[in-house]
């Protein structure tokens, strides 16, 4: 990259928004842990492969990449396992709702808690600690099953653990990213970051449904285990990453602080409101995908694993394609056109009660989904101060939180309408909100 692209993708963030003055000289929020890491970064390397996979040269966040890889595919096979487990303990969709979205209002409780812990302490040590509650969480999980003494509350019990364990992991996990990369790279990095996340989509789920089957739920508890304590280990070599001191308040007080900040920047009060919105009528399809599978395309466990795998596979297309974005090309229009797309695609799910078309529906919400997610995480970060970025980032992870609205809803549509029904008008309403979006300009302008 020249030195002019250089420029370009430092710089010119300022067209993004408006945030509160940045000092011109080199300060966390724009560079990585230490000077010497930023000298020893080496030079963007040319080409459409070299730029998407641009931030895995760096041995730091190379490290980072893979404890997330190992903590999102355990976390993604936990999922899988949970989700099938409950309705066969307990034959009820809306039990399988309940606990499917349990995971959601403590994430919603504690987000914006965890956002205050990432910009006061230690990021690196956050991370570890949510990993080590979800490699204990998986252990109890495990012997539950292989004593038989599984219920589905325990499963309730674990999803709301779970839950608080996200609050604080998401945020931490995000605003560690501008601390190993330069600002140029941050784009790309969460991009691959995200891409990360979407490959264990791929993987962990096929072969969680598949080991469902053939070493019983405790050995993929035991497995998921496993996972997370890698995690930990990779993570725990990476620097330590303690915030910048600044003025501390009462923590009540920094929340609002926090949203004072995104009152007055506003394309991250649009990108925020828009990913909930979007979010809130979207994801929850995903967390009753294997209710909606079992009862429209009467599939097996493994079929199920094979949707999320293909919906794993669009998201990982979505997110390698969000890394070769850059600052200066429409990116608004992106956004905006990914939810468009995830709109039409559970139309179809909706309209079509054939597996193959699910399957084939699933790669395109994928493409969608993490095209949105990933690059408006991007964007948020790029428009956001390093000491806002802990609590921006809570806010922004706070549409996790948000599905219960969504879920229970749809799983009582389930009952009432019928699976179809119920997505169908969901799917007509994500749509409507997705084309509405076009209208604000902040958005659609953005590059």
């Amino acid at each position: 990259m020249s030195s002019d692209d250089h420029s370009a993708g430092g710089e010119s963030h300022s067209t993004v928004a408006q945030p509160s003055p940045r000092p011109a000289v080199a300060t966390e929020a724009t560079t990585p842990v230490s000077a010497t890491a930023v000298a020893s970064q080496p030079t963007p390397r040319p080409g459409l492969i070299g730029r998407t996979f641009d931030s895995l040269s760096l041995p730091e966040y190379r490290l980072f990449w893979l404890g997330t890889l190992l903590s999102m595919g355990a976390t993604q096979m936990n999922m899988m396992t949970g989700s099938i487990l409950v309705y066969d303990i307990q034959n009820a969709r809306i039990i399988a709702g309940i606990v499917g979205m349990s995971f959601a209002p403590t994430m919603l409780l504690f987000s914006l808690f965890g956002g205050v812990a990432v910009d006061r302490f230690d990021r690196r040590f956050i991370i570890q600690l949510a990993q080590v509650v979800g490699f204990v969480v998986a252990i109890v999980l495990g012997l539950l099953v292989l004593t038989d003494a599984i219920r589905w509350y325990h499963l309730l019990v674990a999803g709301l653990i779970q839950g608080a364990m996200f609050a604080f992991l998401a945020p931490a996990r995000q605003t560690a990213i501008p601390r190993l990369v330069s600002r140029d790279r941050l784009s790309n990095a969460v991009a691959l970051n995200s891409a990360g996340m979407s490959l264990m989509s791929v993987a962990a789920p096929a072969v969680g449904g598949l080991l469902y089957e053939t070493i019983t739920p405790a050995g993929v508890y035991f497995l998921v285990a496993a996972m997370y304590l890698g995690s930990v280990f990779l993570t725990g070599m990476l620097p330590v990453m303690k915030p910048r001191e600044g003025k501390r308040r009462a923590v009540f007080a920094d929340i609002g602080v926090g949203f004072s900040y995104i009152g007055r920047t506003p394309i991250v009060f649009w990108l925020i409101f828009q990913g909930g919105i979007t979010a809130l009528l979207s994801f929850p399809f995903r967390t009753l995908l294997p209710v909606y599978a079992k009862d429209v395309y009467r599939a097996s466990p493994s079929d199920v694993g094979v949707m999320m795998a293909v919906l794993g596979v669009g998201a990982l297309v979505g997110t390698l394609f969000m890394a070769g974005l850059r600052s200066g090309q429409r990116r608004g229009l992106v956004i905006l056109g990914a939810s468009v797309l995830t709109g039409f695609a559970l139309v179809w799910v909706a309209a079509v009660p054939w597996l193959l078309v699910g399957i084939a529906a699933m790669a395109i919400i994928g493409l969608g989904d993490s095209a949105r997610m990933a690059l408006g995480q991007s964007l948020v970060l790029e428009a956001a101060d390093d000491e806002y970025r802990g609590r921006v980032m809570s806010i922004f992870m706070m549409t996790w939180g948000l599905m219960p609205l969504g879920v229970l809803p749809l799983s009582a549509g389930f009952d009432l309408l019928g699976p179809q029904m119920a997505l169908g008008v969901m799917a007509v309403l994500m749509l409507a909100a997705s084309v509405a979006f076009f209208v604000q300009p902040r958005l659609r302008d953005l590059r």
